[in-house]
């Protein structure tokens, strides 16, 4: 199984990956810069997984407007997303 993520830049540029492993903490920590937060967004008409900086906004990184819209059409709050995005496409976090 080939496993597919997208990484969102604050700059709206998208990296769509795709694997032969799960990226591990480690290598989710290195792409967002940080801890990781788990929340969930909508991509592509599903519910899907994304993981952010967990302290980005203490951090002072740069909103993200792509996924911060993402996460806002599933979630009826007030929020947005900073930094780094990382959006799981075919798989779960273990």
């Amino acid at each position: 199984m080939s496993y597919e993520y997208l990484i969102i830049d604050t700059d709206g540029e998208e990296t769509h990956i795709t694997a032969d492993e799960k990226p591990d903490l480690y290598k989710m920590q290195e792409m967002v810069g940080g801890n990781i937060e788990l929340v969930a967004c909508r991509y592509e008409n599903g519910r899907k997984p994304m993981i952010i900086n967990e302290e980005g906004k203490l951090d002072g990184l740069k909103l993200n407007s792509k996924a911060t819209e993402m996460y806002l059409d599933l979630h009826d709050v007030k929020d947005y997303i900073v930094g780094k995005a990382i959006i799981f496409k075919n798989f779960e976090i273990d």
